[in-house]
């Protein structure tokens, strides 16, 4: 097997960084709203909930 020129490991050399500029902001992407969508959620509702006024659990028709 003869050995590689270096425009072979160019090539790979780019192929490989332009691999890495899409996997790891692909990556990175998905575990940050992994980790944050959920809680972001939770206070989004929150928010919107104590904005629209406290739940309370009297029957309707009474102050």
């Amino acid at each position: 097997m003869k050995p590689r020129s270096k425009w072979f490991w160019i090539a790979l050399g780019f192929f490989l960084l332009d691999l890495a500029m899409v996997a790891l902001p692909l990556g990175a992407t998905i575990f940050l709203v992994g980790v944050f969508y959920p809680p972001l959620l939770r206070w989004l509702g929150q928010a919107c909930f104590e904005y629209a006024g406290p739940v309370t659990n009297q029957p309707s028709g009474t102050v």
